[in-house]
């Protein structure tokens, strides 16, 4: 497996920000990669809980099945794809680990720490190396930038319902 890492300071609570980053829903908002999720989105995902992420990368779109795998709120949530029903990246095995963590000092604000591993089969191994690496880092980074806005507008105008 290849890991890709990210983090980020998010302006609410660690629960706040758990329950907005596992409730599937939110993702097509910043997620630049995300056109819809269907399923189990509208609440956080629990455990045992799946959702359907219709994706677009690369100029392909396509179909990724996620389960949750752990769900330890508010300091952990890991999820990995069931199936990637797409060209190129059936095969492929996804997870994505989110950590929270409260610094010292004044509440409100969380570190976040994104965890991508992955594994390609056939083609898109190849592609891996000489550019999906890259790719998938960069959409990272971006996600988590846009990611990190809406937080920070959503809890300052108090529409972030979850946060406790």
């Amino acid at each position: 497996m290849h890991r890709i890492e990210h983090s980020v300071w998010l302006d609410a609570s660690p629960e706040a920000a758990y329950d907005y980053l596992s409730t599937l829903r939110n993702w097509a908002r910043w997620y630049p990669g995300a056109i819809r999720m269907e399923g189990q989105i509208d609440v956080p995902s629990a455990a045992g809980d799946t959702a359907i992420e219709h994706v677009r990368t690369l100029g392909i779109t396509g179909k990724l099945r996620w389960t949750t795998v752990e769900s330890f709120r508010p300091s952990r949530f890991v999820i990995e794809t069931t199936s990637a029903e797409m060209p190129l990246m059936r095969g492929s095995r996804l997870r994505i680990t989110y950590t929270f963590e409260q610094p010292e000092g004044p509440a409100g604000r969380t570190r976040m720490v994104r965890m991508l591993d992955y594994d390609f089969t056939g083609l898109a191994r190849f592609l891996a190396k000489v550019y999906l690496h890259t790719h998938f880092k960069r959409q990272g980074a971006l996600a988590l930038a846009k990611l990190t806005e809406l937080v920070h507008h959503e809890f300052r105008d108090e529409r972030l319902r979850h946060a406790r």
